[in-house]
């Protein structure tokens, strides 16, 4: 799969994100305790950690909007973010088949 796709499909994948907190925005206390037991972790390398202390300190200092507005942002710094993200598990895994089907049928 093209690199091109993967990216697209990771924007999707967020765009998903994003619609669920604003509709569940308690879900923020969920992404929260991701990031706290994630940056514990002592396997975990330093440039992911750099990553996510990027988004400690955003998700502690900004508005909600622009949290999520940074997670689809289409830009370098979206796209990087991205790679190394505290909203794991807020998709449901059927959710996020139906998205990897999508695009594997896009990028065949």
């Amino acid at each position: 799969m093209r690199h091109e796709i993967i990216n697209k499909r990771s924007l999707e994948l967020n765009r998903l994100v994003v619609e669920k907190i604003r509709r569940q925005p308690e879900l923020m206390d969920f992404v929260r305790s991701n990031l706290r037991s994630t940056l514990n972790d002592q396997k975990l390398s330093d440039s992911c950690k750099d990553a996510l202390k990027e988004w400690d300190f955003l998700i502690s200092h900004s508005p909600m909007d622009t949290v999520l507005n940074t997670l689809v942002e289409e830009s370098e710094k979206g796209q990087r973010l991205r790679q190394s993200t505290p909203f794991w598990g807020i998709l449901t895994q059927e959710e996020r088949r139906e998205t990897f089907r999508q695009y594997d049928s896009a990028g065949a």
